[in-house]
């Protein structure tokens, strides 16, 4: 079994960008029940974030003790989402819909992996067109979810050989999300960052 492991790919973001990331896992943690009793608690990571979001604006405005108060809320900020990422990871069990319904990435390991995924309207109602780059010497696997996310939620809707597809009978007015994978002769790789679009 492939082993899932949480990417902790927010070490190369600025300050700003992580608490832009730290709001995104709040927001996916808050409710989630596949994920019900995070450590540290979700409150924590908000009260995190939100000093490091103070402590960047008393920054902006200049001196040696604000910057160095910012660095300290974000090193703790940083403690915070690392000790979830294991948390999130632990209780996933290489599930890798459970790690994405948390706002955290799945690491990518080696082999062929999806890149520019994107979704768009169809050219009818309720349709949407599902399209990323095309590799080679592969098929694709495309699967649905309707919001909220959830990780026992998705179900796959078609195998092709193109890299890009539509899918119809979606309902207007109604917010689906998507992902893509790709099937090669190891199997199938890492499912895709999942994208979300209000069906017209």
């Amino acid at each position: 079994m492939k082993k899932v492991i949480v990417a902790l790919n927010y070490n190369s973001m600025s300050a700003i960008e992580k608490t832009v990331f730290a709001d995104k896992v709040i927001s996916a943690m808050t409710g989630n029940t596949a994920l019900p009793s995070p450590y540290p608690t979700v409150a924590t990571l908000s009260a995190t974030n939100a000093n490091l979001k103070a402590a960047i604006a008393a920054a902006s405005l200049g001196g040696i003790n604000t910057t160095a108060t910012e660095h300290e809320k974000e090193a703790v900020l940083e403690r915070t989402l690392k000790a979830i990422a294991g948390y999130v990871e632990y209780e996933a069990n290489n599930n890798e819909a459970i790690v994405l319904s948390s706002g955290y990435n799945v690491k990518q390991t080696a082999g062929k992996v999806i890149k520019g995924f994107n979704v768009t309207q169809g050219a009818l109602s309720g349709t949407a067109l599902l399209e990323t780059k095309n590799i080679g010497n592969c098929s694709f696997v495309w699967a649905l979810c309707l919001d909220p996310l959830s990780a026992n939620a998705w179900e796959q809707q078609k195998i092709t050989l193109q890299s890009k597809t539509t899918i119809t009978g979606l309902t207007p007015g109604v917010k689906y999300w998507f992902r893509v994978a790709l099937i090669t002769k190891d199997g199938q790789q890492s499912w895709s960052d999942p994208y979300m679009l209000l069906v017209v």
